[in-house]
């Protein structure tokens, strides 16, 4: 196993990065691939936004929810 990885490893030619990172950083897919970048973090940014507004709600409806079935006092009209 560890001499097929010596092999491997003095046969390999250089690595190379992607277009994107060699090449020109104004051209239309860098900017398109940081445009992506972006989207996808918009969407997960207003997803988590989304749930954490959810839980917030149904805390604020839990404790309304508490409040109103928590006893009051005895009601002493009903002998007078």
């Amino acid at each position: 196993m560890v001499a097929a990885a010596v092999v491997l490893a003095l046969v390999a030619g250089p690595a190379a990065a992607c277009s994107v990172c060699q090449g020109d950083p104004d051209s239309r897919m860098a900017k398109g691939a940081q445009a992506g970048v972006v989207a996808l973090l918009a969407i997960t940014y207003a997803l988590l936004a989304g749930i954490a507004t959810i839980a917030g709600v149904w805390v604020v409806r839990a404790r309304r929810m508490r409040v109103e079935e928590t006893p009051g006092p005895p009601d002493n009209d009903r002998h007078s």
